[in-house]
């Protein structure tokens, strides 16, 4: 019946009348029926009463596609199918309708004509296939909200397009079916299910009950608010292990609620080599290992509302420990989107006080909450200092651990160094500092404060400022400007020239808004106080004037350390360090032998420079070394050296040979190793590749990930282990940038901005990362790109070719993740004058937009200005 009603709703005025008249027919008398169905097809055969005349049979269409039948005198009306779909019917002689062919899939499709009779005899069907093929085809359902991996709250919008295939779209909830469309918009409470990971799986079916489409999403609702502060101790929960084991296991403290953030100390003696996995859920923030005895992790937890938490937690390590110990703190008022303010830790050899660094946190911050963890080889129990409020203290038996823990609410603008005592003589150790934040009080996410490469973003309250430089390694312009680019107001001033050096990458000391950058041609390092001066200072080199990164950028790699107060360049003699304060150098860190690449990375929270380095050890084919991935660690002299990945992965791979620009010469396609960033919320690097010149015409759209945390680490000069699962090479298909060269992280929001760097063709894409490590292999779980718009000069839009002008930063006023952009522009004369523009773009929103057919690019029709995706800041 259902089947009778949708055809009635189909067709015509009285044929319909007369088809129902004959379908009842045909169930009352079936063998007549049978007989006249057999002596219309006689008739047909003979006479032929209709043709498909347009488009010609086995033809390739696009766009819209004119169907036309031809009817003979006998044939009073026909109806037109497209893949079984009613399109239309008519009594005119041609019959023409017109389809639209950008409404299904490229591929073969067929249509059918139905000639009939007055009295409603089919008098015969005739049919032809064609191939569709359209450039920018529509898929059959693209849910348009929520996104994948969205966090959603409230009433939640689930809306879909489909094509014209598709006749209803069913919507299921956790396996359990929530609607049917049209219309093809709905809103879910999502407050009638608890906090938490639910499904959302949005199906489409033709006419004929065919399921033709599925798109399955993941979203975290969060509909519990975190109480707003002071920040409070509900409860804590020790727990160790003895020697000989893999695991130690403590136990939930009492009354573990929703909402409520958990703090772990978790240290092990001997072994300290081995990799330590958390519970699911659980994010490594730091770990500190004192010489070969003591190793000291941080770990946090949100809890959701759903599912319940465990009466326990188990951290493992990949081999046995000789002791392991920890306690978990759970406490109430705790922000939890971005739950730490800052966080530090040292390594302390042979001594009898342990010392917990202090914390840089914004001057406005008077509320956190101050949480020191220490361990140390002894059995004996520490003494905590005076201004914390003890909270455990204890030791494990076998060779002897102890731990300990004492908290304090900050009570000024100033998070000091705590040292703990043992009374029983010297002892390897380690002390780590961490700043919970309340809830309800605007932040940047402290993994975002310290940023490197070009432009230096910094934040001062409610402002966001971009140091911006001028120059490149093709030519050398002057000046830097200080640009602000993000008030409270909305309201920005003028950008402020600074330097008439020439400079081409910046880093900007949070805590002080003092920036760093390079310079170019010899005077490499150039100092501002604040946005106003300068200083130009040489480091004293004796190399050459291109001597940093490598010779290939001329001081492109550049990072400062806000807690340190330190600055790093890369040169091709290693990573030089300067001082802002007494403008002064200290020795190089050797690069192992390798020059570094030109956007190496650094980790604010751990102080550790991450670095892939490679050698060109053959310019005629450009083969190279295999590249180590290289950590230097800026509190202890050892650095952590380990294969990127199987050398057989990146070099020498016969599908990526190309072509010399003479035709004939075959370069093998080396993937180079150029920019690195880290995820500090999650300790997962990131490396991107770039081709040599010669195979610019065939790039890899490839990232390397690394979880550091299931990294194994060993003394300079010799290959890391690895854990197998903690890392990757993904290749991210449909992406448009000719090779994604430049990324920057913005660590809270787990969110990264992209660029190409040598096609020119002014791509920027946005990558979904992983929110958790620890265990398994990190995967990047969405990724698109979109051709940027013209500047408001209306020049084409052409990313910044070297250095990799990208910056992010966590929004002090909208909590949103902003990656920063600039432009390369040139004169009449084809003169570089540097940047002319800075675009500020909105990365969920990027990753929120529609998309096109590739489901990796943003739909042409999407205006990345008036939809507040994209915002363009003016340079000079």
């Amino acid at each position: 019946m259902n089947l009778l009603v949708s055809s009635m709703a189909k067709s015509r005025g009285w044929f319909l009348l007369v088809l129902l008249t004959i379908s009842m027919l045909i169930a009352a008398h079936p063998n007549d029926a049978a007989a006249a169905k057999k002596k219309a097809k006689s008739l047909a055969a003979a006479t032929g009463y209709t043709s498909i005349i347009a488009p010609p049979a086995n033809s390739t269409v696009s766009g819209l596609v004119t169907i036309t039948a031809t009817l003979t005198s006998t044939t009073v009306w026909v109806n037109l199918w497209a893949d079984g779909v009613y399109v239309g019917s008519g009594n005119t002689n041609p019959f023409s309708f017109n389809w639209d062919s950008t409404q299904v899939a490229n591929g073969t499709h067929t249509f059918r004509a139905d000639a009939y009779a007055g009295n409603g005899t089919l008098l015969q069907s005739v049919s032809e296939t064609v191939t569709v093929q359209n450039v920018n085809q529509t898929p059959a359902l693209t849910v348009t909200s929520p996104m994948n991996m969205a966090t959603v709250s409230g009433n939640v919008t689930i809306s879909a397009t489909v094509n014209q295939t598709v006749d209803w779209v069913d919507i299921d909830i956790d396996g359990r079916i929530f609607a049917a469309m049209p219309p093809f918009t709905t809103t879910w409470n999502s407050t009638t299910v608890t906090d938490g990971m639910h499904t959302i799986d949005v199906s489409a079916y033709d006419r004929s009950d065919n399921q033709i489409a599925d798109i399955p999403l993941t979203v975290m609702v969060m509909n519990h608010v975190s109480t707003p502060g002071p920040i409070t101790l509900r409860s804590t929960s020790t727990g160790s292990t003895s020697a000989g084991t893999n695991q130690v296991t403590i136990n939930a403290p009492t009354g573990v609620s929703p909402g409520d953030v958990l703090v772990a100390e978790i240290a092990s003696r001997g072994s300290t080599t081995t990799p330590l996995t958390g519970p699911p859920g659980w994010i490594l923030a730091t770990h500190n290992v004192a010489g070969s005895t003591i190793v000291q992790a941080v770990f946090y937890h949100v809890v959701p509302a759903a599912p319940p938490e465990p009466a326990s937690y188990t951290w493992t390590w990949l081999n046995t420990v000789n002791d392991g110990a920890g306690g978990i703190a759970d406490y109430v008022g705790v922000d939890n989107v971005n739950p730490i303010d800052d966080i530090n830790g040292a390594a302390n050899t042979n001594t009898a006080t342990i010392g917990a660094p202090a914390l840089s946190i914004p001057a406005a911050h008077t509320t956190d909450r101050i949480v020191a963890m220490y361990s140390a080889a002894s059995s004996t129990l520490m003494t905590l200092p005076a201004a914390l409020d003890p909270q455990w203290s204890f030791h494990a038996i076998g060779w002897g651990i102890e731990v300990a823990m004492g908290d304090d609410s900050l009570t000024s603008a100033s998070a000091p160094a705590q040292t703990a005592t043992l009374p029983g003589g010297a002892v390897y150790g380690n002390g780590q500092q961490v700043a919970l934040l309340p809830a309800g009080v605007s932040s940047v996410a402290f993994a975002d404060r310290t940023t490197s490469n070009a432009p230096g973003v910094s934040i001062s309250g409610t402002t966001v400022s971009a140091l911006v430089p001028f120059g490149t390694d093709d030519a050398d312009p002057v000046n830097g400007a200080n640009v602000v680019i993000e008030t409270a107001s909305g309201t920005l001033p003028a950008p402020t020239i600074i330097t008439t050096d020439r400079m081409n990458a910046c880093a900007t000391f949070e805590s002080t808004s003092n920036s760093i950058c390079s310079g170019q041609g010899g005077s490499v390092d150039f100092i501002a106080s604040g946005a106003t001066s300068s200083v130009i200072k040489s480091d004293g080199d004796s190399g050459p004037a291109n001597n940093y990164t490598g010779g290939d950028c001329a001081g492109c790699g550049i990072a400062a350390d806000d807690f340190l107060g330190l600055g790093i360049f890369a040169s091709q003699d290693g990573f030089q360090l300067v001082n802002p304060a007494t403008e002064s150098f200290s020795t190089p860190i050797p690069g192992n032998g390798e020059p570094v690449p030109v956007d190496f990375g650094y980790d604010p929270v751990g102080h550790r420079i991450l670095s892939a380095n490679y050698d060109v050890t053959n310019v005629s084919t450009f083969t190279s070394s295999p590249p180590l991935y290289e950590i230097f660690n800026l509190y202890r002299s050892s650095t952590e050296v380990f294969d990127l990945l199987n050398p057989s992965a990146f070099f020498a791979q016969p599908s990526r040979n190309c072509l010399g620009s003479n035709g004939t010469t075959t370069y093998l396609n080396d993937l180079l190793p150029d920019s690195n960033a880290i995820d500090t919320s999650t300790n997962i690097a990131y490396v991107t590749f770039h081709s040599p010149a010669p195979c610019f015409n065939n790039p890899p759209e490839d990232i390397a990930l690394f979880d550091l945390s299931q990294a194994t680490f060993t003394t300079t000069g010799n290959d890391g282990g690895w854990n197998t699962p903690g890392k990757q090479i993904m290749s991210l298909t449909g992406l448009n940038l000719g090779g994604v060269t430049a990324i920057s992280v913005v660590s809270g929001a787990h969110l990264a901005v992209v660029s190409d760097q040598f096609s020119d063709l002014g791509y920027i894409g946005a990558l979904q990362l992983p929110s958790t490590s620890g265990s398994g292999v990190p995967a990047i779980a969405d990724w698109v790109d979109v051709r940027m718009p013209a500047d408001p000069s209306g020049a084409s839009w052409v990313n910044w070719h070297q250095p990799a002008g990208l910056g992010s930063y966590t929004s002090p006023n909208t909590g949103k993740a902003m990656g920063v952009i600039m432009n390369f522009s040139e004169n009449s004369s084809s003169t570089p004058i540097g940047p002319t523009y800075l675009a500020i773009v909105d990365l969920q929103a990027l990753l929120n937009a529609p998309r096109d057919s590739t489901g990796h690019a943003v739909a042409a029709t999407v205006n990345l200005v008036t939809s507040n995706i994209v915002r363009f800041v003016k340079v000079q």
